[in-house]
């Protein structure tokens, strides 16, 4: 295909994730929030005629944060925590 053609295309792949993740919640009231998490993703190659587009990924992410939300006690006893 020619870059200067004014065709849409539309490929469809297959993409699956695998992954795991922790957080914990400490400090008063537990507001602040400490997380990680595991991804392995894989994506095939649809493209059989043209640039290989398969391949895949490892990602982590280290999270930090605070609460805000000042009804937070009510509604983790509501669900039984």
């Amino acid at each position: 295909m020619d870059v200067e053609d004014d065709q849409s295309i539309l490929l469809f792949n297959v993409k699956a994730l695998l992954g795991i993740g922790y957080r914990v919640s400490f400090g008063s009231q537990h507001k602040w929030i400490l997380g990680a998490d595991l991804k392995r993703e894989w994506i095939s190659d649809r493209n059989a005629d043209g640039t290989p587009l398969d391949g895949g990924a490892w990602s982590f992410r280290l999270s930090f944060g605070y609460n805000r939300n000042h009804d937070l006690d009510r509604r983790l006893q509501g669900l039984g925590h």
